[in-house]
Parts: structure tokens; C-alpha cells; sequence
């Protein structure tokens, strides 16, 4: 297909980086089927393409992920409106999420963090919900950051890039209050241990975290002090859906999540009341 390069250029102002990638991933997919295919970019092509897809058993978000690539690609390049459907997704694909059932009131995270406070078990925990809540750190994000990816007042989280093994670093502004609650916690560590969360085997010694752990104690405070139990995840959900009913667009939730813009229209845009070029620190 013509035009690809001016394409991704024009994707730089609504896609984030992932999504881009994507998208020119699903073109070239669809450009090398009409190859084989001998086959020209049209509506019927577009159909036969998604058919093609569907009998390899890809999923409804994968498919859908592909056909919103394609219908961008006709709407920009060649001024044409595919009235091509996308595909209905199936049972426990994604979603929008729901407060109270995928994820905990933020305003309620917020009160949990000031709430826990004492004990290094209390501070521990309480630095795993600044992370996961203040940087929307995935459960394993959690686990491999170390001490010193802490510069306050911002946290570098090590997120895996979609569809790959690779690591890359994403710096995440936690604002002062979040940034005092872990430098608390850390003054309170007496051990050398290069990561930020740590427990203590009676046969180990001070060893990293498990991400298991991570799950337990999330479920357990969260029932402690909001009286049902969240998994880690939802964390995540909270800081996403605060900031889309803060307006930040799509794009800039996507980017500092590390997820397609596509999965955060999904899962977050009916959140969304207006939009604003700054993203509030969590604790705002």
C-alpha cells in the first residue's frame, strides 16, 4: 500500500508510540494478504482480510486492533469511509472497566496510602499502593523495581513492550506526598538489598519480593480498609480512570500506562469528562 511512511507521521499526533507500531504492524500484515491475494485495498478486501483473520481463531480485540488500523489508514490516506463493522467481542475480552467492581474509588486508594502508617509491614505496604496506584505499575513492575529507581519525585518503572521480551524504562512523576511516603519507608530499611520491596526468609535471609506476596497483601489491605478485596491490577484501573475523569486524553493515558491508545478507549473513555495537556500526580 502507498503512503505508509506519511501515514505513521501522521499517526504522531493522536497515537501513542505502541499504538503506532501496531497499527503500522496490522498494515503491513494486510499489505502482504493483498500481495498473496492479489487483491486491491477496498471494502470487499477489508472483509475478506478480517475473514481470513477470524478463521486463524484471532481474537475479537486482535481483529478489531487491525480493522481500526486499516479504517485510519482509508480515512487518512485515500478520504474513504470503510463501512466495514468491527468485530463483537467476546466473553472476557475487554471492557470498560467499573468503579466498585474492577477497581476501588481512587479517593478511597488515597485515604488507604495516609492511612497505613507505623510498622515496616504498614510502610511496605503502603509503598507498594504508591507505585501501583501513583504509577499504575503492573503487579510484576512492582516486584522489579529497585532503590534506585527512586528519584524523588519521580519513579522509573520497567515495563515488558508489547509482544516482546524486551525491557524499557518509563519515568513516572509521583508527586511529593507519594515521594515522602517511600523515602520513609526506605529510611526505615536497614538492609542493603538493592530492590525497593523486600521479605525476610528465616532460611534466605532479605530476598526480593515475590509477586505472589504482592497479590496477597494488596487483597488484604484492600479488604482491611475498603472492605472488599482488589487484586494489584486494580490499582492500575484506579489511576487510569482518575486521570480520564480529569480529562487527560486517551493518548497520554495510553503512554503512561505502556498499553495501545485503542485498549485505553476501551477501557477508559467513557471516564472521560474534558481534556488537559498536564497528567495530575496521583494525590492531587
Amino acid at each position: 500500500m502507498e503512503k505508509l511512511q506519511q501515514f505513521e507521521n501522521d499517526l504522531d499526533r493522536t497515537k501513542s508510540d505502541t499504538t503506532k507500531k501496531l497499527y503500522i504492524q496490522s498494515l503491513e500484515l494486510f499489505d502482504k494478504w493483498l500481495e498473496q491475494n492479489s487483491e486491491n485495498p477496498s471494502q470487499q478486501s477489508v472483509q475478506q482480510f478480517l475473514n481470513h483473520l477470524n478463521a486463524k481463531g484471532l481474537s475479537s480485540a486482535t481483529q478489531n486492533r487491525h480493522l481500526s488500523a486499516i479504517k485510519t489508514y482509508f480515512r487518512k490516506m485515500k478520504r474513504e469511509e470503510l463501512s466495514v463493522e468491527f468485530t463483537q467481542k467476546k466473553e472476557g475480552e475487554k471492557r470498560p472497566v467499573i468503579e466498585g467492581e474492577d477497581y476501588p474509588n481512587p479517593e478511597k486508594v488515597k485515604e488507604l496510602i495516609r492511612s497505613l502508617k507505623g510498622s515496616f509491614l504498614e510502610l511496605r505496604d503502603r509503598t507498594i499502593f504508591c507505585i501501583g496506584f501513583g504509577a499504575g505499575a503492573r503487579r510484576g513492575e512492582i516486584v522489579r523495581v529497585d532503590k534506585k529507581h527512586f528519584n524523588p519525585p519521580h519513579i522509573t518503572i520497567l515495563r515488558k513492550k508489547t509482544r516482546g521480551s524486551e525491557i524499557v524504562d518509563h519515568k513516572r512523576k509521583l508527586g511529593e506526598e507519594l515521594s515522602q511516603y517511600i523515602q520513609e519507608y526506605l529510611d526505615y530499611r536497614s538492609d542493603n538489598h538493592e530492590a525497593m520491596f523486600v521479605a525476610t526468609d528465616t532460611k534466605k535471609g532479605v530476598r526480593r519480593i515475590h509477586y505472589n506476596l504482592v497479590y496477597h497483601i494488596v487483597r488484604k489491605r484492600t479488604e482491611q480498609f475498603l472492605g472488599k478485596k482488589y487484586n494489584p491490577h486494580s490499582l492500575r484501573h484506579a489511576r487510569a480512570s482518575q486521570m480520564a475523569r480529569k480529562g487527560v486524553p486517551m493518548k497520554h493515558i495510553a503512554d503512561y500506562l505502556g498499553i495501545t491508545t485503542d485498549v485505553a478507549d476501551r477501557t477508559y473513555s467513557h471516564l472521560t469528562q474534558r481534556e488537559m495537556d498536564e497528567v495530575p500526580t496521583a494525590m492531587s
